[in-house]
């Protein structure tokens, strides 16, 4: 309820005012229909001002009803809290299942799907590349995106650099969570997505790290500057530059994923549909969805294999190379454990899922 404030807060009782109550109803309705309801709403309220409101459905419009005094700002406030906590108090729907809600009759139905994964670690991973890896493959090509998961898999330090934090920040969740089944966090090392200038020197630690850096656009134009620290890989997400230590850059076939060239020439028609567009979660249209989620399905599924040397024996120094990490040592023996843990609901199809629907009342 909206309440008038007081004449003067200063007076401990301040004199009795009869406030007056605006309605707008539907203009099948009158103003008698609504004269009772006030009267119980407010019983000491001045209620005879209403007017008939025309819509294009009668039958779907409610009622709105103001008091004298009460700021415009404050109505909104109340509306929007009143579909945060209706929407908050909506069902959550099992895996693949879909729950709709309407923000007011006036509105269509928002729907939401709930993606039938196995896992719900799986699950929140899926959930960060649809938000995060439109930004990705829009910014970063393929064959540098490859070169970084490949340093990743080796547990080598990786630094990303640009001028806008937003899509720094999204860069790095989707570079981390494209590493499925491979877990960076407590697994090989450090995830930070804005490094603050204060903590430069955490960029000198002897330690596996993914660091997001926020530089200035100035900084950007003189990508050719190679810093001094060893065995850190750089990329400048702004102007699409890899910048390698020298130690690096001399082990770099060691660095490479196995049969990389394959699977950048499989997907290259779906990167070229992504890269150098200016995309983001509001401006996507359907072929980008489909192009990102591919790509990143294609590249976890490529990334799984690494855990069967079978498919892999002729890349040697790679496979040396990632099988002294922790990172893989810990996968190896999990892999079939993590996939019986966090199991919510069985398997089935999208289309099989539940549906709930909520519709608000008048």
């Amino acid at each position: 309820m909206l309440k008038s404030p007081p004449t003067s807060p200063s007076q401990a009782h301040p004199p009795f005012r009869k406030p007056k109550i605006m309605s707008v109803f539907p203009s099948a309705a009158s103003l008698a229909d609504v004269e009772p309801m006030m009267e119980f709403c407010f019983p000491h309220g001045d209620s005879h001002h209403g007017g008939g409101f025309s819509g294009g459905d009668d039958d779907d419009l409610s009622f709105v009803v103001l008091l004298s005094g009460t700021q415009p700002a404050q109505v909104i406030q109340v509306i929007f809290d009143d579909a945060l906590r209706r929407l908050h108090g909506t069902p959550v729907p099992p895996m693949g299942g879909w729950c709709s809600f309407r923000l007011d009759p006036q509105h269509p139905l928002l729907t939401f799907h709930r993606p039938h994964t196995s896992t719900t670690r799986h699950e929140a991973r899926q959930f960060i590349l649809e938000y995060t890896s439109p930004r990705l493959f829009s910014k970063v090509s393929l064959d540098h995106l490859l070169v970084l998961l490949g340093c990743l898999c080796c547990e080598v330090k990786v630094l990303l650099k640009s001028s806008d934090p937003s899509l720094l920040t999204s860069c790095v969740l989707a570079v981390r969570a494209l590493l499925d089944p491979f877990e960076w966090v407590k697994k090989a090392g450090v995830v930070v997505t804005l490094l603050p200038p204060s903590l430069g020197e955490i960029l000198e630690a002897p330690v596996p790290f993914l660091v997001g850096q926020v530089t200035s656009k100035q900084h950007s134009c003189h990508h050719s500057t190679r810093s001094s620290v060893p065995s850190l890989v750089q990329l400048d997400i702004d102007t699409n530059t890899l910048i390698m230590d020298d130690q690096e850059a001399e082990v770099l076939h060691e660095l490479k994923l196995p049969q990389s060239d394959s699977l950048q020439f499989q997907l290259q028609s779906y990167a070229s549909t992504c890269f150098g567009s200016d995309l983001s979660p509001q401006s996507l249209e359907r072929h980008h969805v489909e192009a990102c989620e591919h790509m990143s399905a294609c590249i976890q599924s490529h990334l799984a294999s690494l855990l069967d040397p079978s498919q892999h024996q002729h890349d040697a120094p790679f496979l040396h190379r990632f099988h002294s990490t922790q990172m893989y040592s810990i996968a190896s023996s999990e892999c079939n454990l993590n996939d019986l843990e966090d199991v919510s609901g069985g398997a089935g199809s999208d289309l099989e899922g539940e549906s709930t629907s909520y519709e608000p009342t008048a």
